[in-house]
């Protein structure tokens, strides 16, 4: 899937990239959280091509913050 990457931000133990996944929820804020041990160069402004197991997406309510269950991801837009 591909991500769309507003803006990385460096930690000690990895980064934090912000962004939303064109092809499937444009309107929706997404972080991902990459170790220290992946070396690919991300920069922001620029779309990538992720591959994520469906078990490691984790899902939050936008008003509480809190972990919600799992659910599908919506049907991918055509571009």
């Amino acid at each position: 899937m591909r991500f769309a990457v507003e803006r990385v931000e460096h930690l000690g133990a990895g980064r934090l990239l912000y962004g939303t996944l064109p092809d499937y929820a444009p309107s929706e804020k997404i972080i991902v959280s990459l170790a220290y041990t992946v070396h690919s160069s991300i920069e922001a402004g620029h779309t990538y091509d992720f591959r994520v197991h469906q078990s490691n997406l984790k899902f939050f309510d936008p008003a509480t913050g809190r972990r919600v269950p799992a659910r599908p991801l919506p049907a991918r837009r055509s571009a």
